[in-house]
């Protein structure tokens, strides 16, 4: 229960007292409505009219108190609003680049050169653009998030001027419910355009008096530069645990192996590996103890000063230091904040709430970049150090009292047994405080997550942590004793990389599931403040436990399958995933269908794991009636080794098993493995579900020479029918093979096109056979000139036959019933990715049966 004394027993006393936090709150829906412009009215009027009740009621303390917190909630709305713009300076890079060009950049290499096995990231503070075929520079502003496929020139570093000849463009990234939007990702970090370097000789120094305008001077860069220069001696200190430390000490989880990040994420264990709270307690605990030894060496100090004070603050330079180090994110961020009115507090003799505090640095950060709201990184953050904040403390006072008078042996024994039980129950309440937004980012949870942490706590942040922290500065004095720190270190670190493989090789230790949805995170949280609050009213503790247990089990729910079975709709969704092809059908009685499951080639194997699975999962889908394989090209199959992991799957249909490489045939043996029936589907097939069917029409594996490219393009020609209409999924097949299906009965009210649109397919004579009364295109943005080709586009144009591209309108939905068909999609804004996506209609139509009978 929340502390509360006499002039708290009111809801008016109550936000009396946690003023800021209210003020907090209120800014922040003000936020969440702005960004959504659930008001539809004029930010200045609504500026204006706050200003003005909060100068009307300012005499009377209650309707103050609610002015105050009306004002920040407008101040949210108008501060959003106009964020939400984008930059607006004409000079911008942003305003420079509309279409994908190659050009040269002249700036400033902004931070640290993060490098992966795969791709080296850049990010270049822009000064000059250069067009091709012009010698003029022309001025510019803004951030480029640069791609090498290769080395970055070592001599380069944070705050050098560079030349780089790059491929740039807007941003260009996945888009529907419950898939991550890297566009929208970039464009909270100000980041609004991106680029490719082909080669590293495309990248060279210059001198920075050369230009007429000149950079920021390199102080600015100093923590950057210091940050690369240790990073790079890690990686010749440490180079087995180098991905490790780098996490751990400068923020860059890039060089962690995939599998030993995987099993740190089974086992609960990322927020470790994210710098954080933790980490900046356990540095502030470390120079504050130091300090302190060195203050006590002098009685002249020791007879005149509060030391305690003056080692507090001489800590703080050193924290703000080093959170500049590890790229100042979010939890760093608030650490640093809350430390320092910490500090102050501790300045002026006077305590105060952690509460307020937490309240405070959360303020600081939304008034500088509301975005920040949006970010799992400050939903998760914040939400942990409010729920130990509140929780622990009345857990401690009934847990864990202090140790009465006894043996000193007895007496370590107590003390031991409550040092363990505290650290379980703060790992336990900090799961259970961020649980369903945990399960809302990243739909898994560790169940164990509590235990592993009593284990790799110790071994990561009180030993590899202050050992790596002091390394930083030996670096420069001691470089040998800094490698033999960095090396002892790296003890802890290969430690907890064989903990948690061991553990995360344990069954059942976490829990994959669907989507919660927005007002069941609302529930869980309004029943935690209601068990906090429960001394203001009676009957507060049975509400909130009602409410809390049925929020437990709604999130439980959706993965019984026990809703989807009540449901009474059809649709069609294709889903947006680039340059490949992934359907889902839902049918009445709850089946889950999809038609193949690939991507864009650049993503994959992450189609499956960024993509197709997040959708399913929004959608609360947890298990698949069966899988339709078209054929067994990677761009229609890449994301499919996923989902046979994470998702219960029945069946799956193929066109051979053969043929299609060795990929192919591995994800078959898989699913084998897994006691997954795998079907070859053969002509004249057909598979129930419930009152829906899919029928194969056609299977042409095998009837072309192998080794041939089109003959990996072959495959099976499925026919749905369900809510009374019908849609062909012919595949990848080719000109020749549409020919082949004019001897069927292939009309259909929905067409999927053939091969993404390529001008090798949608000949006029299948077209005019399928006779469908709209057609969808799964393709990227990225392969324009190709997929849909002109040629495709001006026949489809010529037949009056409607389309529409996944490229334009992101996921595609087909909401069916009784013969009707209504096609949505969501209007794409490249330009500015923080506007919302608007759902728009696209298509309606009905069945060419409804349309016989209505004749």
């Amino acid at each position: 229960m929340l502390p509360y004394h006499k002039t708290k027993k009111t809801l008016t006393g109550l936000v009396s007292y946690y003023l800021l936090t209210a003020v907090v709150i209120a800014y922040s829906l003000g936020i969440l409505l702005g960004t959504y412009n659930l008001l539809g009215v004029d930010p200045t009027r609504i500026a204006f009219l706050g200003l003005a009740v909060l100068i009307l009621f300012l005499r009377n303390k209650t309707a103050s108190l609610l002015s105050i917190c009306l004002l920040f909630f407008l101040l949210g709305i108008l501060q959003t609003q106009q964020t939400a713009l984008g930059p607006r300076n004409p000079l911008h890079i942003r305003e420079k680049i509309s279409t994908p060009q190659e050009l040269t950049l002249i700036g400033v290499l902004d931070s640290m050169v993060i490098s992966s096995p795969h791709v080296t990231k850049v990010l270049l503070d822009g000064l000059y653009i250069q067009y091709p075929l012009k010698k003029n520079l022309t001025p510019t502003r803004g951030k480029i998030s640069l791609y090498l496929q290769g080395k970055w020139p070592e001599e380069i570093k944070p705050g050098e001027m560079v030349a780089i000849r790059a491929k740039c463009k807007k941003p260009v990234g996945y888009e529907g419910a419950g898939i991550f939007s890297y566009p929208l990702f970039l464009a909270r970090k100000d980041i609004w355009i991106t680029g490719s370097i082909a080669s590293p000789l495309h990248i060279g120094k210059i001198n920075k008096e050369n230009l007429p305008q000149s950079p920021k001077p390199n102080i600015f860069y100093l923590a950057e530069r210091i940050r690369s220069d240790f990073g790079e001696f890690i990686d010749k200190t440490e180079p087995a645990t180098a991905g490790l430390y780098r996490a751990i000490l400068l923020g860059d989880r890039a060089l962690i192996p995939t599998p030993v990040l995987e099993n740190f994420k089974t086992c609960g264990l990322m927020h470790i590996l994210a710098i954080s709270g933790l980490h900046m307690a356990i540095i502030f605990s470390l120079l504050y103890g130091l300090i302190l030894f060195c203050l006590r060496q002098s009685n002249h100090i020791l007879l005149h000063y509060d030391i305690h004070k003056i080692a507090a603050f001489t800590c703080l330079p050193f924290l703000l230091l080093y959170s500049l180090i590890t790229g100042t994110n979010t939890p760093v961020v608030r650490a640093v904040i809350m430390i320092s009115l910490v500090l102050f507090a501790l300045c002026i003799d006077r305590k105060k709430s952690p509460i307020t505090l937490i309240a405070c640095a959360a303020l600081l950060i939304l008034l500088s970049h509301p975005q920040q709201i949006f970010t799992a990184s400050f939903q998760l953050s914040f939400a942990a150090v409010v729920g130990i904040s509140l929780v622990i403390p009345q857990l401690q006072k009934r847990l864990l009292p202090p140790p009465k008078e006894t043996s000193r042996a007895i007496s370590w024994l107590l003390i031991s047994k409550n040092i363990i039980l505290a650290a379980l129950l703060v790992s336990t309440v900090a799961t259970l405080a961020i649980l369903p937004l945990s399960l809302f980012h990243f739909n898994r949870i560790s169940l164990i997550g509590p235990i592993t942490n009593l284990i790799a706590e110790p071994l990561i942040c009180l030993w590899s942590l202050p050992l790596g922290i002091l390394a930083i500065p030996l670096k420069y004095i001691l470089p040998g004793l800094s490698e033999i720190l960095l090396h002892m270190g790296g003890w802890g670190l290969l430690l907890s990389i064989s903990f948690t493989d061991l553990c995360a090789r344990l069954p059942f230790v976490q829990i994959w599931t669907t989507t919660p949805a927005i007002w069941l995170i609302v529930l869980y949280y309004f029943g935690f403040i209601l068990l906090l609050l429960r001394g203001l009213w009676r009957g507060g503790t049975v509400l909130a436990s009602i409410l809390i247990g049925a929020a437990f089990l709604l999130l439980w729910l959706p993965s019984t399958g026990i809703l989807n079975s009540l449901q009474r709709t059809n649709s069609i969704s294709f889903i947006d995933v680039g340059q490949g092809s992934a359907t889902l059908l839902e049918m009445e009685g709850g089946y889950r269908v999809l038609i193949d499951g690939g991507g864009s080639a650049y993503l994959q194997p992450g189609v499956g794991s960024r993509v197709i699975a997040p959708f399913l999962w929004y959608r609360g889908i947890s298990n698949l009636d069966a899988i339709f394989v078209s054929h067994g090209d990677s761009d229609h199959t890449n994301g499919l080794p996923f989902l046979l992991k994470h998702f219960g799957i029945k069946k799956i249909i193929v066109a051979s098993r053969l043929g299609y490489g060795v990929r192919f045939s591995a994800l078959i043996q898989e699913a084998e493995a897994k006691g997954i029936e795998v079907i070859i589907a053969q002509q004249g097939d057909t598979f129930t579900f419930g009152k829906g069917l899919i029928s194969c029409i056609y299977n042409f594996a095998g009837r072309e020479k192998e080794g041939k490219r089109v003959a990996r393009n072959m495959g099976i020609i499925l026919q749905a029918k369900l809510g009374g209409i019908t849609a062909l999924f012919p595949g990848d097949i080719h000109a020749k093979a549409e020919k082949a299906l004019l001897k069927q009965n292939i009309h259909s009210d929905i067409l999927l096109a053939s091969h993404h649109g390529s001008k090798t397919s949608s000949t006029e004579d299948f077209l005019r056979a399928v006779a469908p009364g709209a057609i969808i295109i799964s393709s990227s943005p990225s392969r324009r000139e190709s997929f849909p080709h002109q040629k495709i586009i001006a026949r489809l144009n010529r037949l009056l036959l409607p389309y529409y591209l996944t490229a334009n309108n992101t996921t595609i939905n087909i909401q069916i019933k009784d013969g009707r068909y209504r096609i949505e999609g969501l209007e794409k804004r490249a330009d500015n990715p923080l506007l919302p996506k608007e759902k728009r209609l696209l298509f309606e139509g009905i069945s060419a049966r409804q349309a016989k009978l209505k004749i």
